[in-house]
């Protein structure tokens, strides 16, 4: 077995996909882990309890295109220099990191972003970039604060979008209407008031889309969940 600070692992210039799951890692990695490591595409360390900070060899790692890290101890805040132009996937779900999203985030061109049940805080990033977007957008469960900014409407490809349990406030955004994919939006737990439109109830494809709110602060005749 590879150990973490073993250097044989900066002989593995060509493994392109590396997964360690599901064991009990209770150490930080060091910041050279993935030094050499360039060829990696897929990286994925869950439900392994690894704390600490995410190792800062990651942002050498340009050609990943998945990164899976949810379900660990990971803690402060995300890296501000991730320039990883090839990345698709990124999935951060249940750690414990701190603070703001990055906002060198909304560069990458991702296709699936998690960045549920953390302690992030700050207004949501702007994702107005984030047109690649096709399979889910995650904030659910943090402390983000602020408004539901007005630019879904280049989010067109998405399916689920989920901002749960925050402390948004202002209105319902009338260009989500504009999400032509979309099949669920659940901005329940939060402050925010307004009505759910007619259009923003079914996709192009007039698939009913499954949306919850707060009932009490959000008119919406459509929504499946209060």
């Amino acid at each position: 077995m590879l150990e973490w600070k073993d250097p044989k692992r900066n002989r593995l210039r060509n493994l392109e996909v590396l997964k360690v799951q599901d064991h009990d890692l209770p150490e930080e990695l060091p910041d050279n882990l993935f030094e050499n490591l360039g060829s990696l595409t897929t990286l994925n360390l869950s439900h392994n309890h690894i704390p600490g900070p995410i190792p800062v060899s990651v942002a050498k790692l340009t050609n990943l295109e998945k990164v899976i890290l949810n379900d660990n101890a990971f803690s402060k805040s995300l890296p501000d220099d991730i320039v990883l132009e090839s990345l698709k996937e990124l999935h951060l779900q249940n750690n414990l990191f701190t603070g703001n999203i990055p906002p060198t985030l909304g560069n990458l061109s991702l296709e699936s972003f998690d960045a549920s049940y953390y302690a992030f805080s700050g207004p949501l990033p702007d994702f107005s970039g984030w047109s690649s977007l096709r399979e889910k957008l995650d904030f659910s469960n943090n402390n983000f604060t602020g408004p539901l900014l007005d630019y879904f409407g280049s989010l067109r490809e998405l399916k689920v979008f989920r901002a749960s349990n925050n402390q948004l406030s202002g209105g319902i955004p009338p260009s989500i209407s504009a999400l032509d994919s979309l099949e669920e939006m659940d901005l329940s737990g939060n402050n925010l008031q307004g009505n759910v439109t007619a259009g923003m109830c079914s996709n192009v494809e007039n698939v009913t889309i499954a949306i919850s709110v707060d009932c009490d602060k959000v008119g919406c005749e459509c929504c499946t969940a209060c």
